[in-house]
């Protein structure tokens, strides 16, 4: 009788092990629940009246009482989708008009957003809260949409970056999957609106996610700026390091001089 040998070492049952881990883990973080709203949200009147006190003081001196425009733009068929994208990540109210509007904390409740948004969307009938499911969608297929269309603004990785007329292009990873719809949809400053269907979108909003996620195997990225700045900076570092190396041997051997002479 023949014994049977198994041919596969340990080590790489454990690599096999360690990949099966890592492809279950990162399918569980893309096979999230949908983000936002299934179906467009019925406001009542009552968060209608409640917004539209928060409106006339916080918002009325820029976009008009009837969000008409002014100061501001015409905002009566931004819709819920454009309300909640300024306010939730603190873009608005903006104290100057003429400044980009830059994320930070929000300066309402989420209440008083809520009730904003009612009263925003109760102008006109502009788009509502989108919903966002990365399930079933394509990595590379969300990597080849993001490229083309979002990378010149963005970065190839989502860091940001200069517009032009002095605008920045915000990075991409502090932004939740329904905000990123959202700036798609609404086209927010200097970002056209894209006219994006919805299954187009989750297919960017996933690249978006792995970018937010992604590994550096190599070590520090410097924020991913790429490859020839990152080259400069080693160099310098490299080089600064031999400068100092040969000041110290060079002092040492000044020292070891001296003494002999003495």
């Amino acid at each position: 009788m023949h014994r049977v040998v198994c041919a596969c070492p340990r080590r790489s049952i454990l690599s096999s092990a360690i990949l099966v881990v890592a492809v279950v883990f990162a399918g569980s973080m893309f096979a999230s629940p949908a983000w936002g709203q299934s179906a467009p949200r019925e406001y009542t009147q009552s968060e209608v009246e409640a917004g539209r006190r928060l409106f006339e003081a916080g918002c009325a001196s820029c976009h008009g009482d009837e969000g008409e425009g002014g100061l501001g733009p015409d905002i009566t068929e931004a819709g819920a989708a454009a309300a909640h994208f300024q306010l939730t990540t603190g873009r608005m109210p903006l104290a100057d008009p003429g400044a980009q509007a830059m994320r930070k904390e929000p300066a309402y409740s989420e209440t008083q957003i809520d009730q904003l948004i009612a009263y925003v969307a109760s102008l006109g009938d502009g788009p509502a809260i989108p919903a966002v499911d990365l399930s079933g969608t394509n990595l590379s297929t969300g990597a080849e949409l993001f490229i083309a269309n979002c990378s010149p603004c963005h970065g190839a990785t989502g860091n940001g970056g200069a517009t032009g007329r002095g605008s920045l292009a915000p990075s991409l990873h502090p932004s939740e999957p329904v905000i990123v719809a959202e700036a798609m949809i609404t086209g927010p400053g200097q970002m056209p609106n894209f006219g994006f269907d919805a299954a187009t979108r989750n297919e960017i909003i996933r690249y978006v996610r792995f970018l937010q996620s992604r590994p550096n195997p190599g070590g520090a990225d410097l924020g991913g700026i790429g490859p020839v700045p990152e080259g400069f900076a080693g160099l310098a570092i490299g080089m600064g390091a031999l400068v100092l190396i040969a000041l110290f041997i060079g002092k040492q051997r000044s020292h070891a001089r001296g003494g002999v002479e003495s």
